[in-house]
């Protein structure tokens, strides 16, 4: 017998970040019903590009379980269109901008690999990037493509709305397991899976994790020559958003961020040159605290003390690409019972524990 068979409660998902998003849904495609606890308010997730690429970083690593997390993705924000009723997914390849010559012939020598042959198209010489801003050539990412997070959020916000599903953030002091549910200001839930990202990561539940700030900054951009057809990503990345409309970014630094910097903005213009030339307007400046975790890996699975108090935080900068299957990890916990896979479990820190 699972966890939650013949338990009809609600689950409450504390907090409407991504990390909340994927949770809801993960739930409501096991016939769940969820009750999301948000104030509206801004969360770092709206700033994030929503780029779910299976090859990252200068040495174009490729993790044993991308596949998993892919298809993960691709289910989930399949589902969720065809259940919002909204365009949210856009799958296609994203160009990666070689910045010389070794990093051309770099490419070509993991390419060689079969694990990562997969998600790597033949390296192109120079002239594929419509503004000729690719002297080295490029190469594209292949089996990933884009999530509109921020029409996602707002997407689950109003069905759970319409559906009076839709309750003001809560402190999760407040919060009271149980054996066999949670209980908050006399009602009753079958679970309750904290999602606040770094907003809750200061709480009395997760105050035992190993959680890092990291700030991140990015631009909206209105591009006088239009929008690239497809993602750049080179010394930063560039998704367009609209015909005329892209998003820039994005910073990195090893702190609490929340506000606009000048500095931020400096550092992404500095980067445009060497992905889009013509004139340019910035129309916004988005900035977050994303929530980064010692071993890099995200936390998700069942509090150490409480089975029915469950978390997913630390997505990071790949919380478009892993947190899907993050989120069904938790979600077939709850459900079904099965244990999170080790890597993720809250409790993998040894004699580090939530409060």
């Amino acid at each position: 017998m699972s966890p939650l068979d013949e338990d009809a409660r609600p689950v409450l998902v504390v907090g409407l970040g991504l990390a909340g998003a994927l949770m809801t849904l993960a739930l409501q495609r096991r016939g769940r019903t969820v009750v999301v606890a948000d104030d509206g308010g801004a969360v770092t997730s709206r700033a994030a590009a929503g780029l779910v690429s299976p090859i990252n970083g200068p040495r174009l690593s490729r993790p044993p379980r991308t596949s998993e997390w892919l298809a993960a993705a691709t289910a989930l924000y399949t589902d969720a269109e065809a259940r919002l009723g909204e365009r949210l997914w856009y799958p296609g390849p994203i160009r990666r901008l070689f910045r010389d010559a070794d990093q051309a012939r770099r490419w070509e020598e993991r390419r060689a690999e079969p694990a990562r042959a997969v998600n790597m198209g033949p390296a192109e010489p120079p002239g594929r990037h419509p503004q000729g801003l690719d002297p080295h050539g490029s190469g594209p990412i292949l089996g990933g493509g884009r999530l509109d997070v921020a029409g996602l959020l707002a997407a689950v916000a109003r069905e759970r709305a319409a559906a009076g599903r839709l309750r003001e953030a809560v402190d999760p002091g407040q919060l009271e397991p149980t054996p066999d549910g949670v209980r908050l200001g006399g009602e009753d839930y079958a679970a309750a899976i904290l999602c606040q990202g770094w907003s809750g990561a200061a709480g009395p539940w997760l105050a035992g994790l190993p959680l890092e700030p990291l700030a991140g900054e990015s631009l909206g951009l209105r591009l006088s020559a239009g929008a690239p057809a497809e993602p750049l990503h080179g010394a930063g990345w560039l998704v367009a958003t609209g015909p005329d409309s892209a998003r820039l970014g994005a910073t990195h630094h090893r702190a609490v961020g929340g506000e606009p910097t000048a500095a931020g903005r400096e550092e992404l213009l500095a980067a445009l040159p060497g992905l889009w030339s013509g004139s340019s307007e910035v129309v916004a400046h988005f900035a977050g605290t994303r929530v980064a975790v010692r071993d890099r890996a995200p936390v998700a699975g069942p509090h150490p003390r409480w089975p029915r108090l469950a978390i997913l935080n630390g997505l990071g900068g790949k919380g478009a690409l892993w947190g899907p299957w993050c989120a069904e990890a938790v979600a077939e916990n709850l459900l079904d019972g099965a244990a999170v896979p080790a890597e993720i479990d809250p409790g993998r820190f040894g004699t580090v524990t939530c409060a």
